[in-house]
């Protein structure tokens, strides 16, 4: 079962009530994935499935907590992937809400981008 995952502009929005979702996003070079902050690398690709053209990586950057509407969320690499938490408080105090795992290789559905509907789980680190 393929996951969703909801791209507006810059920042994804999760799509309730959907288990595993990415609520944060920002298109960023390669480059810039080398750097010293953590981050899960997303592949993008033109067809649903993860098929067709893959576009340019997309990043997630890890262990920060970032404000979304109506709360906050924050993502963990893990040794497999990733963990993202949302929570209802702007700060990520608390117990979170929502949480959700993905796995390294997993394809998970892009809503919000018609060119891009779908993308690949490439790396946490």
């Amino acid at each position: 079962e393929t996951s969703n995952i909801n791209i507006p502009k810059t920042k994804l929005r999760p799509k309730s009530p959907i288990p595993r979702m990415l609520s944060k996003i920002a298109a960023v070079s390669v480059v810039a994935v080398a750097s010293a902050q953590a981050s899960l690398i997303l592949t993008p690709y033109t067809q649903a499935q993860c098929a067709g053209s893959a576009g340019a990586q997309l990043s997630i950057t890890t262990d920060v907590c970032e404000p979304i509407s109506g709360g906050s969320v924050k993502t963990t690499c893990t040794a497999g992937g990733a963990t993202e938490s949302i929570w209802t408080s702007s700060d990520c105090s608390g117990t979170p809400a929502q949480q959700g795992s993905f796995t390294i290789g997993e394809c998970v559905q892009l809503n919000g981008d018609p060119n891009y509907p779908s993308a690949k789980i490439t790396s946490c680190s």
